[in-house]
């Protein structure tokens, strides 16, 4: 995917950016900055145009572990 700067934000193509990505637990973002203002930013769910996160999230309420109980017996 291409990252654009819109042609209003105040992109001086003679001036260095910073294109920063981020990740989470649920989501992931990226931005563009220049002089230390965002001049485009967008964040994105995982699977967001797919909806593998909500198929995902359903497998995990539906199969996840509440507990884990571990019993030592001494030799």
């Amino acid at each position: 995917m291409p990252v654009v700067a819109p042609a209003s934000s105040g992109y001086n193509p003679d001036e260095p950016c910073l294109v920063q990505f981020a990740c989470g637990v649920n989501k992931w973002i990226w931005d563009v900055r220049q002089g230390g203002v965002v001049l485009t930013a967008q964040d994105f769910k995982y699977g967001q145009g797919t909806e593998q996160f909500a198929e995902l999230a359903a497998l995990w309420s539906t199969y996840r572990l509440d507990s884990v109980q571990v019993e030592f017996v001494p030799s």
